[in-house]
């Protein structure tokens, strides 16, 4: 494993800001690293994907969240390593990354959020990669958008928790058909069962004032319970509700394993999986308001006392 990294903390992280913001600032920095030509497109498996899973290690270390998968050291003495889960993609070892943030009611412990989003993308010429060869495909919005959305997220719910535990996590290999999700509800240290609802944060840097929300079929309580948060003039947004369990990203996984996934998109555009998709074309702003939302989603599914009910929703 290469360890070459710097710890590029959030710009913005005084400790006079306020508790309650999304910062832009923070996404700024994600982004700007994640999608630099230093990370080679964040290929799975590559170089540059497991730098983008340290990187996503070393936040939830600097955050103090639990590792996954339990540790007996002291936090002073953990790594970045012990929040690595491994999997194996034919001949090559990958890494999605997983950081458990305790909620404060012991009697919901065992319903987990789970708040993710995939850091690789098609690196030079990679799985899915459009254009000419030896480009680099830097992935801004596809998928360092989404997966620094889960860190910003994460240092809003370090001071704000919620009841229930929230695991934030980054997928590898999801460019290579949602391998990284679904090796984790699959073999992962997190039994399905224990999982409330997955929050899957996927192309959410281009928004302009529009977000596609799907997977509100996934539970029967979803469309109720969000009505009032997905009327989006509140957020100076424009909505596309969809009830469909299945997308492609990695919140099916979590469909297919019985788990209520809410997935958030702004849309495909003429830069998905091009050399073109640069870090100077995310709306931060707009990223925000969407962040802004996706909290308040977690946070109004959180103030239900009871499991939410998982079902079979509409197809595509």
């Amino acid at each position: 494993m290469l360890s070459i990294l710097p710890l590029l903390f959030p710009v913005a992280a005084c400790p006079q800001d306020d508790p309650t913001a999304i910062r832009e600032a923070d996404l700024r920095a994600h982004i700007g690293f994640l999608a630099s030509d230093e990370l080679e497109g964040r290929e799975s498996g590559a170089r540059g994907g497991h730098l983008a899973a340290e990187y996503f290690a070393k936040q939830w270390l600097r955050l103090g969240l639990e590792p996954l998968a339990g540790s007996t050291k002291l936090q002073e003495k953990r790594t970045p390593k012990d929040f690595y889960l491994p999997f194996k993609l034919r001949n090559m070892e990958c890494f999605n990354t997983a950081g458990m943030l305790a909620g404060t009611d012991p009697k919901l412990a065992d319903q987990v959020i789970v708040i993710g989003g995939h850091h690789d993308h098609a690196g030079i010429g990679g799985p899915g990669a459009m254009g000419f060869p030896g480009e680099i495909h830097n992935g801004a919005d596809d998928n360092a958008s989404g997966s620094s959305g889960v860190a910003e997220l994460a240092e809003y719910f370090v001071k704000n928790p919620l009841r229930r535990p929230i695991l934030f996590m980054t997928f590898s290999a999801e460019e290579r058909g949602l391998l990284g999700s679904a090796d984790f509800v699959k073999n992962g240290p997190l039994a399905t069962e224990n999982m409330y609802v997955m929050l899957n944060c996927d192309m959410i840097g281009r928004s302009r004032g529009y977000l596609f929300v799907g997977g509100l079929g996934t539970a029967l309580e979803l469309n109720e319970t969000l009505e009032d948060l997905l009327d989006g003039k509140r957020l100076g947004l424009e909505l596309e509700l969809s009830q469909s369990g299945e997308a492609p990203s990695d919140n099916t996984s979590f469909y297919r394993a019985d788990v209520p996934a809410l997935f958030f998109f702004t849309n495909i555009h003429d830069d998905y999986h091009m050399p073109g998709d640069d870090a100077d074309k995310i709306d931060y702003a707009g990223e925000v308001k969407v962040l802004e939302l996706i909290r308040d989603i977690a946070g109004s599914l959180d103030q239900r006392d009871e499991r939410l009910t998982f079902q079979t929703a509409p197809g595509m």
